[in-house]
């Protein structure tokens, strides 16, 4: 799979230098960073190095479209999008069990390792399970998944394809 990610600083004070391989801001009073990705992923039934969209292109057309627009207006419509799946569900477990979550999350998941009871702790790991899927799934026809994160090369053996059919049900 072909991928390119773009890095856009906007700062407020302060100065920019980039080079091929680094961006320095010093002096800044603000920094936004703005990431823009794109891969030649072109469904699950197309090999997306050989039958592909272009990995380029899309990319640098999205810096003139963000032009002008503020970044707390940006924040505010990606919150309100996500939170618009992420609030449809919420899960309590064991409410009578003490909270920890004061606690730092390295202690709760070392005392839960040792076998301390953790509902909320269990519930946490829930949550982010909902979280990462939703982030992943925002594009429609780009199937989530994680078995390329666990290659250590670039490129997996399996390419990290989708190996599972679906089927439509009449």
């Amino acid at each position: 799979m072909r991928f390119e990610l773009s890095v856009k600083p906007l700062v407020k004070g302060g100065t920019v230098r980039i080079t091929d391989t680094q961006i320095a801001i010093s002096n800044a009073t603000e920094v936004v960073l703005l990431l823009s990705a794109t891969t030649s992923f072109n469904g699950f039934d197309r090999c997306p190095y050989s039958q592909g969209r272009t990995s380029t292109r899309p990319t640098s057309n999205t810096w003139p479209k963000l032009r002008g627009r503020p970044t707390r207006n940006c924040s505010r419509r990606t919150l309100a999008d996500f939170h618009r799946y992420f609030d449809r569900v919420s899960l309590s477990l064991n409410p009578a069990e003490q909270d920890k979550s004061r606690l730092a999350t390295d202690e709760r998941l070392d005392a839960y390792g040792h076998g301390a009871a953790d509902s909320s702790l269990e519930a946490l790991y829930f949550q982010y399970g909902r979280y990462l899927l939703i982030s992943s799934s925002r594009t429609p026809g780009a199937h989530p998944q994680s078995a390329g994160h666990l290659e250590q090369g670039l490129r997996a053996p399996w390419s990290s394809n989708y190996t599972n059919q679906h089927q439509t049900w009449k």
